[in-house]
């Protein structure tokens, strides 16, 4: 990626951060248009101008380190490093620490002294408006709430009658929580490909991030997760899988079931390797990864269930109650639609 593009990508995401921080209610799409039709983009006056539209008023200046007590938070600075010069969004001021959003967004406690070094002493500083928000947002969130509940409405009638059909004719309970287990895994690597799409969610963001352990981006990101030079990933796999698996379920389950209970068995190696690789190799997990490969072990045992008897069912129905329900996944997805990205 060159200085050029990380630039432009530092502008928008540095803007969003800001805006998060002050609580400034905001779309992806509209954001991202603004600054990047702006004719100064990238550039600190593409920021101002851009925080203008949210009644959010800005001051550019140049500021000693014998005033970084008396700055106001938060705020956009500027920082050189070793790649260039970008934007951080400074939230937090100590005796020893000061608290930023980096150059990708990211949340960091640095070292007083160190945050000194590479400050160049120019930042934005910022105050809001009364009643400061973008432009029409009301109108904007009641059309995509309107859009969104249609939708649901649809998938969940669709969902509806296609269960009555198969109770009707006569399905077991097993293979209907084999069903269940395809669209769960469905909608878990839906949203997987939507954070791999759109890494600035702040929702996503959070639920793919914390403590030392968890981070999404660095096991999607390395190596052993990206096939034929990172045209294919994980979520689209993941995706193809249970999308695939769902259609011939739907079409043909008299004559797809046989190879469907087949394939779920050989995904059981992938999900060993997976485990050992964020485990022992990388050490970080990826919760999306972790849920996936949950419901490719639950879906093993389900066909397990198919000749082992009733005692498999229902111990995999007590594993995926509970892995959704450690992960937290429930709560998350419903907060994903507090800010559209764009």
């Amino acid at each position: 990626m060159n200085f050029y593009y990380q630039s432009m990508e530092n502008c928008l995401i540095i803007c969003k951060r800001l805006l998060e921080s002050l609580k400034v209610p905001f779309t992806g799409k509209f954001l991202k248009e603004k600054i990047l039709t702006h004719p100064q983009y990238p550039s600190l006056l593409s920021l101002s101008d851009t925080l203008e539209e949210y009644g959010v008023e800005s001051v550019a200046a140049k500021l000693g380190p014998e005033r970084l007590d008396d700055f106001p938070l938060p705020g956009i600075v500027q920082v050189s490093l070793a790649n260039g010069t970008f934007f951080n969004v400074i939230t937090a001021v100590s005796e020893n620490m000061v608290s930023v959003f980096d150059e990708k967004g990211k949340q960091k406690d640095i070292s007083r002294l160190d945050f000194l070094k590479m400050w160049t002493g120019v930042c934005l500083l910022v105050e809001t408006k009364e009643n400061a928000t973008e432009p029409e947002i009301g109108q904007k969130t009641r059309d995509q709430r309107i859009i969104r509940g249609l939708v649901v409405l649809g998938v969940v009638s669709f969902l509806l009658g296609l269960g009555l059909g198969l109770v009707e004719n006569g399905s077991s309970g097993l293979f209907l929580f084999y069903f269940l287990l395809k669209l769960l895994g469905l909608s878990i690597s839906g949203v997987l490909l939507w954070y791999q799409q759109d890494k600035e969610n702040p929702t996503l963001q959070k639920f793919c991030s914390g403590g030392k352990s968890v981070d999404c981006n660095s096991v999607l990101d390395s190596k052993a997760f990206q096939l034929l030079d990172g045209r294919i990933n994980p979520s689209m796999l993941a995706s193809a899988y249970f999308f695939a698996g769902l259609g011939l379920l739907v079409s043909s389950a008299l004559f797809s079931m046989p190879f469907l209970a087949w394939l779920s068995m050989t995904t059981i190696p992938v999900v060993i390797y997976s485990f050992y690789y964020q485990g022992m190799v990388i050490k970080k997990w990826c919760r999306f990864c972790l849920l996936i490969q949950g419901v490719l072990v639950l879906e093993a045992l389900a066909v397990l269930g198919g000749f082992l008897g009733r005692r498999a069912f229902f111990f995999s129905s007590w594993l995926v109650s509970f892995s959704f329900h450690w992960s937290g996944l429930g709560r998350r997805v419903d907060q994903t639609y507090a800010w559209t990205a764009g």
